[in-house]
Formats: C-alpha cells, structure tokens, sequence
C-alpha cells in the first residue's frame, strides 16, 4: 500500500474517531468469510483466530458473541485512492470507506 497509515488486517476500535464513511451493511457470514481470506491468523478482539470464527444462519454465532469483538473495525482491502474496512457495530456488519486525500 502505497499509504502507510493502515496495513491489511490492521484492526482498531472507534471507526467514528476515523474518516471512514458507511456504503453498505453486509451479512455476517459475508463479513466473516471476507476476514477469513484477507487475514487468516488475526484476532479480533478475542483469542478466536479469524479462521476459526464460525457462523450458523442463526445470528447466534462465533462472530458475535466472542469472535469479532464490538465495534471494532478491520482493515480488508486497499483500492487506489480509498481504504476499505468491515466494522461491527452491536451485530450489524457494514462496509465503511475511507478516501484518501
């Protein structure tokens, strides 16, 4: 990445503190899978790998309750120009971006 400020699989908490903007809420399972494949041996938040996080349709799941701890916001991708991050707030997951300048 050509900005140094965030690294693939960088995490952090208080996206509000971060000039990322909302896009879109995603499924869990999509947020989960994605973290999968960008950074397999991360935590988040907890000493659950994100390989091992599990979902069961149920909403009752791995990344929830002690997966992918709230509010916290990870890095998943890097486009020319923008940053692109997965953030779970209270359950809901969704897609923020933050454009750089």
């Amino acid at each position: 990445m050509n900005n140094k400020k965030y690294k693939l699989g960088m995490t952090g908490c208080y996206i509000c503190d971060h000039p990322f903007s909302h896009v879109t809420d995603i499924p869990v399972e999509a947020a989960v899978e994605w973290v999968k494949n960008v950074a397999p041996e991360i935590t988040l938040g907890s000493h659950v790998k994100t390989k091992d996080i599990t979902t069961d349709g149920n909403r009752k799941t791995d990344a929830i309750q002690n997966g992918w701890l709230n509010k916290l916001f990870v890095i998943v991708a890097h486009e020319p120009g923008k940053f692109i991050a997965l953030y779970n707030h209270d359950g809901v997951f969704s897609v923020r971006i933050e454009q750089l300048s």
